[in-house]
């Protein structure tokens, strides 16, 4: 199609997108570039450029990009996500909820950013704003983030059987989901349930293979076992 059409800009930037996904990341940025010559406002190209930046952590190109797809699009959610992840990263922490906060504006039922921003909160130990994002992402769709995140804060209160729901949820929505796996594993473990423990742990560990909480909880299961 690029061939027949090579001048067309949204031909190069889906084009850019396939390969990306197929990790060929120079040929993407390769036609990243070319939708960008035809079109220098092509907010797709912009933002995944931005994308790839963030990913060689190019901080101050990724921020580049991105602000020039909003000045292109403005009414564009995700190049606000990603530019208060960028923000967020050279430790701009104003200037990243902003951009948070101006993606829900436009699409308040978008569970990415709602989930991204409900990170952002968690990781700055505003844990009652990240748990009511999370639970606004939950009324739109289940997620397995959020859900493992609403299982953990039930941890952290000691509600257990809340907490092994909200596990039991996400490990059935994604099954390969580790946290969700491992939560469940602690459950069980504290109910003295070694055999579905030592499983959890497994079956989590089939993912996050390099977890050393995960190891070292998994070594201590197999060590009880074989006490007489």
């Amino acid at each position: 199609m690029v061939k027949q059409d090579p001048t067309n800009p949204t031909l190069h930037a889906n084009l850019g997108g396939v390969y990306w996904n197929s990790n060929r990341k120079e040929e993407a940025r390769a036609e990243w570039s070319m939708a960008l010559a035809e079109d220098a406002n092509n907010v797709f190209a912009l933002d995944d450029l931005g994308i790839s930046a963030a990913s060689e952590k190019q901080y101050p190109e990724a921020i580049a990009y991105f602000q020039r797809a909003i000045a292109a699009r403005p009414q564009f959610p995700k190049a606000h996500v990603h530019l208060a992840a960028a923000l967020d990263s050279v430790r701009d922490s104003s200037a990243a909820e902003a951009e948070y906060q101006k993606a829900l504006e436009l699409s308040p039922f978008d569970v990415e950013a709602r989930n991204a921003y409900a990170k952002f909160c968690l990781d700055r130990g505003r844990r009652k704003d990240a748990e009511e994002q999370y639970r606004l992402s939950l009324e739109v769709a289940a997620s397995s983030d959020a859900l493992d995140a609403l299982g953990r804060a039930a941890m952290e209160r000691n509600d257990l059987n809340a907490a092994a729901k909200l596990f039991a949820q996400a490990s059935e929505l994604n099954p390969i989901d580790s946290p969700a796996h491992f939560g469940l594993a602690e459950i069980h473990a504290k109910a003295g349930r070694i055999a579905a423990a030592t499983l959890e742990y497994e079956r989590g560990l089939e993912t996050d293979p390099l977890n050393q909480a995960a190891q070292s909880a998994l070594a201590k299961l197999r060590a009880a076992a074989t006490l007489p």
